[in-house]
């Protein structure tokens, strides 16, 4: 479950301590993001990313606004499930952006994997920091603190991202590459990912909901900040690991990857 999910739960089931409800809240917003970050990531190689990043931080602004407001307003969750999944939707994808940009500025230098090295740092500093800093504001501050600052953080940083015209990558036409006997599947492989993805997925979400839900029963719920921010943690280090090792060569791969490291 990504952070806006955790903050969706947090200010659900502090507000109406519905934690079924809470669920549903985060699994719309998944759900939102899943379907059309591919569309959204479309739109930015065809038109530039600078084009695309402002009217889509505009909705996601607009929706998670409404989805704070519903909370406050203990609406039913007719009303709170849209929102979120129009906030997943519009959920602007930052770091497949930058690496984008890495590619487009580094490609064919030795310093490309570098700079993937350091965002992927970035990136686990921010997973083992964020859950911990925006728990605090949810809990000891307003239910719906941390999940506006981690809004306010979101738009403010795609809108300086989307500023950065020189270093975006030339927008065009997007090339279709068509996998086997014509299907848009780039791989085989992806059919049998695509799956372990989907459970895999649904272990971290309820990992995320049992970890609330355990806290607050015993009285620490400012704490599952430090718990998720222990996860992170965890595979951050094992990550880490990994690029420090000697890379393995699976059986029938490719020797180079095009895709960027996550």
């Amino acid at each position: 479950m990504r952070a806006p999910e955790v903050l969706g739960v947090l200010l659900v089931a502090s507000i109406t301590g519905r934690y079924g409800l809470a669920g549903e809240v985060a699994a719309a917003g998944s759900a939102g993001y899943a379907l059309v970050s591919p569309l959204a990531a479309r739109l930015a190689d065809r038109f530039g990313q600078g084009r695309v990043l402002p009217p889509l931080v505009r909705v996601y602004a607009a929706s998670t606004v409404g989805l704070i407001g519903c909370a406050e307003l203990r609406a039913p969750g007719w009303a709170l499930i849209p929102c979120s999944g129009l906030a997943g939707a519009a959920t602007p994808q930052l770091g497949s952006m930058v690496r984008a940009r890495w590619s487009a500025l580094l490609g064919g230098s030795p310093l490309l994997q570098a700079a993937f090295s350091l965002e992927s740092v970035a990136d686990e500093v921010i997973f083992v920091a964020g859950p911990v800093l925006v728990t605090l504001l949810a809990t000891e501050v307003h239910p719906a603190a941390g999940l506006a600052v981690a809004a306010a953080t979101c738009v403010a940083g795609s809108l300086l991202l989307a500023a950065q015209r020189a270093t975006q990558p030339p927008a065009g036409p997007v090339d279709v590459r068509r996998g086997v006997r014509g299907h848009l599947l780039p791989a085989r492989g992806l059919v049998t990912l695509a799956p372990v993805g989907l459970f895999f997925g649904a272990m971290l979400a309820a990992i995320d909901l049992a970890t609330v839900d355990f806290a607050q029963e015993h009285g620490h719920k400012p704490l599952a900040g430090f718990i998720l921010g222990g996860y992170a943690l965890g595979s951050a280090a094992t990550g880490q690991r990994r690029r420090i090792g000697k890379p393995r060569q699976w059986p029938g791969s490719p020797r180079r990857s095009r895709s960027a490291p996550p």
